[in-house]
């Protein structure tokens, strides 16, 4: 009995060197590339605002969001619109980026978390497979939590309107911020399809001459 004891411990301890000596190979192979942040807007007492993701490259190298080609040290916001803008319902890069910067909009609130190489590309693979359209119930905030749950495998639930969404983030300690890259209006995109058939199309000046 004290033998198989002993071999039960030295195989554990074995496992236990095994996985310390392979922890940092598997995190080089995984690194942290980038940080995301789910928002939610409201302006005044209204019920239909807006939620967003915006993405931080923490990287040395460009990396993939959605479609956008992100350089390092930048950052890139991805929203879903309805008529607010004039090109149309459905997925858009850096409209909030640049339309609140423009306009001086601040006052949302956000939580955030670091993410590995692979949680980028589950970003990226439910940016290009969602829905790309709008309606009330498939709505910004159904794409901004849907996109931030396949990223960090959280379970924020999409209760249609953005204040439910603002309770939740404050719920878990949301705070105000982040100040967003400001990018070139040549860098501000609607996403046409989906999926494969997807690609950037620029947006129109009539997209960006309006606050979020």
């Amino acid at each position: 009995m004290k033998k198989v004891f002993k071999s039960i411990v030295s195989i554990i301890m074995v496992a236990a060197i095994v996985f310390t000596l392979a922890a940092p190979s598997l995190a080089a192979n995984d690194p942290v590339v980038a940080r995301i942040y789910v928002i939610t807007y409201l302006e005044g007492t209204s019920w239909t605002d807006h939620a967003w993701v915006y993405f931080e490259n923490l990287s040395e190298n460009s990396v993939k969001v959605g479609l956008y080609n992100l350089p390092a040290g930048e950052g890139v916001s991805v929203g879903c619109f309805a008529a607010s803008r004039d090109d149309g319902y459905g997925i858009y890069y850096n409209i909030e980026s640049y339309c609140a910067n423009k306009y001086g909009q601040t006052g949302w609130v956000s939580i955030s978390k670091d993410i590995t190489k692979s949680q980028l590309q589950k970003a990226t693979d439910k940016i290009l497979s969602i829905r790309n359209g709008w309606d009330f119930i498939f709505n910004c905030m159904y794409f901004a939590f849907s996109v931030w749950n396949a990223a960090t495998g959280d379970n924020l639930v999409s209760l249609v309107f953005p204040v439910f969404g603002q309770l939740m983030l404050k719920a878990r300690g949301g705070r105000k911020g982040p100040q967003m890259f400001v990018p070139e209006k040549t860098r501000v995109y609607r996403q046409k399809g989906r999926g494969d058939n997807a690609y950037l199309m620029l947006v129109s000046e009539k997209s960006l001459n309006k606050a979020i």
